[in-house]
């Protein structure tokens, strides 16, 4: 676990706003938000141990939302 805090944020064309937060960052790490269009997404490691590696970020509409 190298992420120690993170954020997740969107730009629906006035701005960024966070969207999620956490502590760490692990295999299959899910975070929540409501359903909205936005124009770009961020993760932003925002403290760390050491440098961190994303290897995959995916996006997934939940069917219950």
């Amino acid at each position: 676990q190298v992420v120690e805090r993170f954020e997740v944020s969107a730009d629906a064309g006035s701005g960024w706003e966070a969207l999620a937060s956490g502590t760490t960052v692990g295999y299959c790490r899910l975070a929540r938000f409501p359903e909205r269009v936005v124009r770009r997404l961020r993760v932003r490691a925002e403290s760390s141990l050491g440098a961190p590696a994303l290897a995959r970020v995916s996006l997934h509409r939940d069917a219950d939302a």
